[in-house]
């Protein structure tokens, strides 16, 4: 078992990034553009629609047309592509996923009463777990990667940054487009995407997408899975009411299939000091095509449904009032065999393939109230933030197979057999958490100077509370618990300055932080504290060649306190 604790220390981190030349850009927003030149692209980093080159933050685009290049269906397809980004399974598993920005990537965020280092958003709605995050992105206008610290726009759990997904609303004109697809490894994909006709101001949109591929390395054992498996389906229903010039009204609905197998963990090597194998056991210094040894695998299931409801109210020109309600819930199975033989030293007749079982459970709401205007050269945005969410999960790692005295053969062991595959969970615990937040950002855009130079001040104070309960430790009821509380203030200052009409340079300088919580792997289950960043950023934001290439280029340094570790 894994005993963990978290303990506060402090660290430096100096990087640079560097955007490369784009030939070719997400086109967003090309208007009137020439042929050959780069199309603008929109952000909403600062909640409101601005041009890349002109927002003071390091940020990379993928516009419609580049996701389909790239068949991204999933987040688990993000995997390169964008500088900074790291997009992977946990451990062997994409029934959960890692996302990490510049180096922060947290270990273990699987844990309802832990959370992520970056934040994950549809449509401004924040994904509260790492499980679910697999599941089928449906018709996706872009995904902007906001680099750095966004504590004061987009909050808590983002001291490395945010990932925004932007879907494309209904359009009110009647269309339809269908893709079919097949690969390698028996695997297809269809999409549906219908926007019906307008009709008394009612706009409705429909998305279906199926994608399925059989493993990609073959599990010996009958009748179980293989590994590297996919196996998504999702339905999306948008419908947008407009009666008005000045009010819009968007509802969606989402439900999804998320059904994977573990990628296959082979043995590449092994040094002449470490202890002998099994005979059974091979080294696969090639990328495997069967495993070594059949073991028990099933797929991970994660479901996930929500529902989202977007306001819209123009009172006056310089004036836009906006919420945005949300409910979501998660349900994820895990089935992870993935390690098979490869876990520990061969012992005759012993015991091995530890098959890590687990299931999560969560439920969350969330509401956002913004306020977004301008006075004279003053553009604003302010608002209010509420977000609970309770969540369960449980955890069993049993054993699967048994060694003969040689290690020339191994038997299934009875613990997973029908009727006897959850005598007891391992590890069991719930939690809760709730986190509200008042917002706000200004930027003065100086007349005097032709708009050249852009001053952005804004911050966010935060209240976050937390609690839950470890009702079982190796198998053993109990009574553990631990409570969290924390007030803080996240201030965020920039300025940019246009050196001629296509080049730019800012700097930046803002703090975020990732809340505390307990680690349900641990025998005490006691709480800890917040992980706080602050990062001081500089950059050069340029077009040349007519505008038909674009270069920027970012170097920050990233100061950490009580920075939460993982550690056995």
């Amino acid at each position: 078992m894994y005993l963990s604790r978290l303990l506060p220390i402090r660290r430096h981190a100096l990087l640079a990034s560097v955007a490369a030349v784009a030939l070719s850009g997400p086109a967003l927003a090309a208007e009137d553009a020439d042929e050959g030149m780069l199309s603008e692209v929109i952000v909403t980093a600062e909640k409101r629609e601005t041009n890349l080159q002109k927002t003071p933050v390091a940020a990379s685009v993928l516009g419609a047309e580049q996701l389909a290049d790239r068949r991204i269906q999933s987040l688990a397809d993000l995997t390169t592509g964008i500088p900074s980004l790291r997009v992977a399974p946990f451990f062997s598993r994409t029934s959960a996923l890692t996302v990490g920005i510049r180096g922060i990537v947290p270990f273990d965020a699987n844990q309802p009463s832990r959370d992520a280092g970056v934040g994950v958003y549809i449509d401004g709605v924040y994904l509260g777990r790492s499980q679910g995050l697999g599941a089928t992105l449906y018709d996706i206008e872009r995904i902007e990667v906001l680099k750095g610290p966004q504590g004061a726009l987009f909050g808590r759990n983002s001291t490395g940054g945010a990932v925004s997904i932007v879907s494309r609303k209904p359009s009110g004109e009647l269309s339809l487009r269908q893709s079919f697809g097949v690969r390698n490894f028996g695997g297809y994909s269809t999409e549906t995407h219908l926007d019906l006709p307008e009709w008394n101001n009612l706009a409705v949109k429909i998305d279906g997408i199926v994608s399925k591929r059989d493993g990609t390395t073959d599990n010996p054992m009958e009748g179980q899975s293989d590994f590297n498996a996919i196996d998504r389906a999702g339905i999306h229903v948008g419908v947008l009411w407009s009666p008005t010039d000045d009010f819009e009204a968007r509802l969606d609905f989402d439900e999804a299939y998320d059904g994977t197998t573990p990628y296959y963990v082979q043995l590449l090597s092994k040094t002449p000091t470490s202890p002998a194998l099994a005979p059974l056991v091979k080294i696969q210094s090639d990328r495997a095509k069967v495993a070594d040894i059949g073991v028990p695998q099933e797929d991970s299931v994660g479901r996930t449904q929500g529902w989202a409801l977007h306001l819209s109210w123009s009172p006056s020109e310089d004036l836009e009032l906006r919420t945005i309600s949300a409910y979501r819930r998660l349900k994820q199975s895990q089935y992870d065999n993935g390690i098979g033989a490869h876990a520990g030293v061969f012992v005759p007749n012993g015991q091995f393939a530890r098959y890590s079982l687990a299931s999560l459970r969560q439920d969350q709401v969330s509401h956002e109230l913004q306020a977004l205007g301008s006075l004279g050269d003053l553009t604003y945005v302010v608002g209010a933030y509420y977000y609970h969410e309770e969540g369960d999960d449980d955890a069993w790692t049993p054993n699967t197979l048994q060694w003969n005295a040689t290690g020339t053969a191994a038997t299934r062991l009875p613990s997973l057999l029908a009727g006897a595959r959850w005598p007891f969970p391992d590890r069991a615990s719930t939690a809760r958490a709730t986190s509200t937040a008042l917002f706000g950002q200004a930027t003065w855009i100086p007349s005097a100077l032709d708009g050249r130079l852009r001053l952005t001040a804004g911050g966010r104070f935060t209240q976050d509370k937390k609690s839950g309960k470890l009702t079982r430790v190796n198998g053993a009821v109990t009574a553990l618990a631990f409570t969290f509380e924390d007030e803080r203030f996240d201030p965020s200052v920039s300025a940019l300055f246009d050196l001629t009409e296509t080049t730019s340079v800012y700097a930046k300088w803002g703090t975020a932080y990732r809340a505390g919580g307990a680690n349900s792997r641990s025998v005490s289950y006691r709480a800890f504290g917040p992980e706080e960043v602050a990062t001081t950023e500089a950059g050069v934001k340029s077009e040349f060649w007519d505008r038909r290439a674009r270069l920027n280029v970012a170097a920050f340094t990233t100061r950490y306190t009580d920075i939460q570790i993982d550690f056995s």
